[in-house]
């Protein structure tokens, strides 16, 4: 499913240093600010430093990595290391409940992450998780396969956030049908 979906987009461009992936400078800076937002800047009023404000989840493949962001306020957007990507999906009442409820579940996990200060892409063939919150970032990162069979406690949180991803790849192929 995600590999479809990465062969598909075509809009943005990103990056980052020490990665196996060609990365785009783009993505390097919007995954920058994406890890700087605060929830003031959402406008979002959280004063519990352990309540999960922003998840993202990273993925990497041979051709490139990808990062699903899913924000408190709404916000969701899809980016690829080597170009493409989607923005404004948390326009689309559906995703955003999708993307909100993947936030609400992350706060379960919190405490099975560690906190973090770095902030890798993750190798091919595993998926990683990123846990905004006001007391830092908190991580995990398994194989991709683990999570998709099931056999990962973290199954549960993966497999909201591939809702959140075949809602995106629908509201696409929807846009494609408009178009034409």
């Amino acid at each position: 499913m995600i590999l479809s979906l990465l062969s598909s987009l075509s809009i943005f461009g990103f990056g980052q240093s020490k990665s196996p992936y060609k990365v785009e400078q783009v993505f390097t800076d919007l995954r920058e600010m994406a890890f700087s937002v605060s929830p003031q800047d959402l406008q979002l009023q959280i004063e519990d430093k352990k309540i999960v404000f922003a998840v993202f989840m990273e993925t990497g493949y041979p051709e490139a990595a990808f990062s699903l962001r899913c924000l408190g306020e709404g916000t969701i957007s899809i980016y690829f290391t080597n170009g493409g990507g989607f923005i404004g999906i948390g326009e689309h009442a559906l995703a955003r409940k999708a993307g909100m409820k993947l936030i609400e579940m992350s706060n379960s996990f919190l405490t099975k992450a560690r906190l973090t200060k770095t902030y890798e892409l993750p190798k091919v063939g595993y998926t990683k998780f990123y846990f905004r919150t006001n007391s830092g970032v908190f991580t995990f990162e398994e194989k991709e396969e683990t999570l998709g069979n099931g056999k990962s406690e973290f199954s549960e949180l993966f497999y909201q956030a591939q809702e959140v991803i075949t809602l995106v790849r629908q509201i696409e192929e929807e846009k494609k049908i408009i178009e034409k």
